[in-house]
């Protein structure tokens, strides 16, 4: 990186390393933010252009972890409306703009191993499969259980 300054500049050579080095922090935090997921997490997603919650449970979901070419049945998903009053708000907002809301599936999170993943997500019906959502990266994490059976010898 070259950096040009004017002769008898207020900056110091001292200004501009802490300069640099704190954008390296802010893109260095910005490009690792990853959810951490633990067994038992819903996986949610809005599903835009099924007209009913029936339509949207109708199709069959697949996962694709890590940008594997063949995806994986995603079982236990569930299609409704969406709850929370902020959300009821948005989704008024969005109806008014477009006409219908999107509805809102989950499904249990498929288990990963540990460490950092992607997964992308299709749904399909007769018609076919449709293109895969863009990825959702996040960190697969298992919180360590209560100890059990204390005692003393």
């Amino acid at each position: 990186m070259i950096i040009f300054s004017r002769p008898n500049s207020a900056h110091t050579d001292g200004d501009m390393k802490y300069l640099c080095l704190a954008a390296a922090c802010v893109f260095l935090l910005a490009t690792s933010a990853q959810a951490q997921v633990t067994p038992g997490t819903p996986l949610l997603w809005d599903q835009p252009n099924a007209a009913t919650a029936a339509i949207a449970q109708a199709y069959t979901f697949r996962v694709y972890a890590d940008a594997a070419t063949v995806g994986t049945v995603l079982s236990g998903v569930t299609c409704g409306t969406p709850y929370s009053v902020l959300r009821r708000i948005w989704d008024r907002l969005m109806r008014e703009r477009a006409g219908t809301a999107p509805i809102v599936c989950q499904a249990p999170f498929p288990a990963f191993t540990l460490g950092p993943h992607t997964l992308t997500l299709s749904a399909a019906n007769a018609a076919g499969e449709g293109p895969k959502s863009a990825a959702f990266a996040f960190t697969f994490v298992v919180v360590p259980s209560a100890p059990a059976n204390l005692r003393s010898q």
